[in-house]
């Protein structure tokens, strides 16, 4: 798969606000940046970086990817592992931003490198395909055996359901079949696999990105 190129129109002012969305990793942006603070995987993910479900194009699979965690307004993690819709609609900035420079900008995750900001396009900010970093994080689910191990079983029972789902929605429409998927799928979510994260059940809800 080609990667994205940068749409360069003009150089970054580091205003901070592209940062309110805290960007994508994919598995070689790990490496450098557990070098660069000492730290195992498990350890840099409990401080710095979130989980979140993204799916294929036609949301017949689905994989696990990690982007760096949002701060606070009042400057605090927000205390979760995997991403739910409060964790999404939340007002926040990158952990990794300090006074409106990024402090792992030679590190800088692939997403970060690539984005497109609107002051420098004039047009919305635009992010890489999930469908590229789908491609990148379908090989490497083994890192998050690394944080929690035991997560590989629960989550290949996820993505047996997402194929049901895909299943019913290409032969039968979004009928009756899918919506009994998509509870299947839900309650695998909310009763295994946010338990894993944070210890209990998601309080708003959480939300699968699909391209």
């Amino acid at each position: 798969m080609a990667e994205p190129t940068i749409n360069d129109l003009g150089a970054c002012q580091q205003c901070g606000e592209c940062c309110r969305i805290p960007c994508e990793l994919i598995p070689s942006d790990l490496p450098p940046l557990l070098r660069q603070f000492g730290m195992s995987l498990p350890e840099f993910f409990q401080e710095r970086l979130i989980a979140m479900l993204i799916g294929s194009r036609a949301c017949a699979d689905v994989v696990l990817m990690m982007v760096p965690v949002k701060r606070s307004t009042a400057g605090e993690r927000f205390n979760k592992l995997l991403a739910d819709n409060e964790y999404a609609h939340a007002a926040g900035t990158c952990v990794f931003l300090v006074e409106k420079k990024c402090a792992i900008h030679q590190f800088k995750p692939r997403g970060g490198r690539l984005l497109q900001c609107h002051k420098i396009t004039g047009s919305v900010t635009i992010r890489s395909p999930w469908d590229w970093y789908f491609a990148h994080w379908f090989y490497n689910q083994h890192l998050f055996e690394m944080i929690l191990p035991g997560i590989a079983g629960v989550f290949g029972e996820l993505r047996s359901v997402f194929q049901q789902m895909s299943r019913a929605a290409a032969w039968y429409g979004y009928g009756a079949e899918y919506y009994q998927w998509q509870r299947e799928r839900d309650g695998i979510i909310a009763h295994r696999l946010f338990p894993l994260f944070n210890g209990a059940g998601p309080r708003g809800g959480f939300f699968v990105m699909c391209d």
